[in-house]
């Protein structure tokens, strides 16, 4: 549904956890912040979550303004492969614990 109302979006993100998503700007870098959510919590105060799973092959779309210099997998440190065509990034994230950012480079 949200891709037929929103066909332009900046971000999309397709994966099999839920993910909360946060855009940045730093100096000549897009950072797209993803935060793994699980929403598996132990009753008690506070709320625990027990296990945190990592979540594996996030594919992610991103809109921009033209080709990056380099796209890269933060606190990782590990580069990604990425595909730029007609004003859309596509690359695919390996893993993802807990959080990670992907750094696009312009």
């Amino acid at each position: 549904m949200i891709s037929h109302v929103l066909s332009n979006r900046t971000v999309e993100v397709k994966s099999d956890a839920t993910l909360e998503i946060a855009l940045a700007v730093k100096e000549n870098a897009l950072l797209v912040h993803l935060l793994s959510y699980f929403p598996e919590r132990r009753p008690g105060i506070p709320p625990v979550v027990e296990r945190m799973p990592p979540v594996h092959n996030i594919k992610l779309k991103v809109r921009l303004g033209k080709s990056p210099v380099k796209v890269w997998q933060s606190p990782e440190n590990r580069s990604l492969q990425y595909k730029f065509c007609d004003g859309v990034l596509q690359t695919i994230i390996p893993d993802l614990q807990l959080h990670t950012a992907v750094v696009i480079e312009m």
